[in-house]
């Protein structure tokens, strides 16, 4: 076989935490659509395609290099039972792995040509050429995995914000993971029943659930939406039914396997199948289209509007609250609920910024260092966050005002 062809996505440095027996070479399986379960499975067998990300193995060589910094942090992370500050660089690898494990793997390969394919076939439903063949094609991407993986990098800065906290069992249940390992919730938009996805990563009230060994399970989430319970030890302690809750989250959430340690029995794995499967998904895509009313030309017009298909479980955990604000929260006529304004704001002119100009090698974070040092840069930087708090422009409008702001005072970006 060629040297990187088999490309895992989801580390076997991920799956070993999970491996059976001492030498990391086998774990537990459970193989959703065979109800089949397997004790013992070849550990490097699990969750991998070949040239999932390409040929030309850029994309495996750079996530070959994040995943020898993951391993280190979160071997720390479990040593101290406690989590990094936000901002700090390990702060940073730890939401990199949450956000890179739900975008690199098949699953999310899925989701992307499912939403694709849906898409396209709405807009041509109505086609006299094509409209009755729609179910004779799918329309998908040649590299879905490398794409996924491009829009997770890409977004990744919009969740440096969340806060983390280490979730650990005492005794019973250990934790499960799967080959779609990271779990995005959202329990503030479940109680508010508010329709439609509430785990894009700028969502108010985003909770990730990532389980990181049979005894760990690592939390990301927002703070002004909810207060996590610690231990004195520095860690929030999750009973036995948190941890039966999770697991049937993490079942609900795989695409086909689960993964398990030697700890795991055959009941065990029955009950975690039994809780789980209620809540899977029978999409991974939703895509609604909404029609105006006709205008007086006669012709009807309408709006796509696409969102991921959510897992929604009615999640309670011992450990977890909602904030006084989160429960006074009122949806309004809000379509999408931002966590962080300022930061959805700054990222959009980052981007605006970068495409085609001498930021273009400047992750946001520096990009935003290099901001504040500058006295020109920072004073037109919190005039348009200024006007784009107060609605007379959208984030993705900074080049352009840039440009007018040159033109009548003469003020320039660089």
């Amino acid at each position: 076989m060629a040297k990187h062809k088999r490309q895992h996505f989801v580390p076997v440095s991920y799956l070993k935490r999970f491996s059976v027996g001492t030498n990391e070479s086998a774990i537990g399986l459970y193989h959703l659509d065979s109800d089949k379960w397997v004790p013992c499975a070849s550990l490097r067998d699990q969750a991998h395609r070949d040239y999932f990300y390409g040929g030309d193995l850029v994309v495996e060589r750079a996530l070959s290099k994040l995943e020898r910094g993951w391993d280190r942090v979160v071997s720390q992370v479990i040593r101290s039972r406690d989590t990094p500050l936000v901002g700090s660089p390990a702060h940073l690898l730890l939401v990199t792995l949450a956000v890179f494990l739900a975008r690199r793997t098949d699953y999310a390969a899925q989701q992307l040509n499912e939403m694709l394919d849906k898409s396209v076939k709405s807009i041509f439903a109505r086609d006299s050429l094509v409209g009755g063949h729609l179910d004779d094609f799918q329309v998908q991407l040649e590299e879905p995995g490398r794409i996924a993986v491009g829009f997770g990098a890409r977004f990744l800065p919009l969740a440096l914000d969340l806060r983390l906290a280490l979730v650990g069992r005492r005794g019973g249940v250990p934790f499960v993971t799967s080959d779609n390992p990271a779990v995005f919730y959202n329990r503030l938009m479940e109680v508010k029943q508010a329709p439609g996805s509430g785990t894009g990563i700028q969502c108010k009230g985003l909770q990730i659930f990532l389980p990181v060994s049979p005894d760990y399970c690592l939390m990301y989430f927002d703070s002004w939406a909810y207060t996590v319970c610690r231990s004195s030890e520095g860690y929030a302690e999750a009973k036995k039914q948190d941890v039966s809750a999770l697991n049937a989250l993490e079942y609900a959430n795989a695409n086909q396997c689960v993964y398990f340690s030697d700890d795991i029995t055959p009941e065990m794995a029955r009950r975690i199948s039994e809780m789980g499967s209620q809540f899977r998904r029978a999409e991974k895509v939703r895509v609604k289209e909404y029609f105006t009313p006709d205008d007086p030309t006669g012709e009807r017009h309408s709006l796509l509007v696409m969102s991921r298909a959510d897992i929604r479980s009615n999640l309670e955990l011992s450990f977890v609250k909602l904030t006084r604000d989160a429960q006074r929260y009122e949806l309004g006529d809000t379509a999408f609920h931002v966590r962080d304004r300022e930061l959805l704001i700054a990222f959009g002119m980052y981007e605006s910024v970068v495409i085609g100009d001498e930021a273009q090698s400047l992750p946001f974070p520096a990009w935003l260092y290099e901001v504040t040092r500058d006295d020109c840069k920072r004073d037109l930087f919190e005039n348009f966050l200024s006007l784009a708090r107060a609605g007379l422009y959208t984030e993705g409008q900074f080049r352009e005002w840039l440009d007018e702001v040159e033109k009548t005072e003469g003020t320039r970006w660089s």
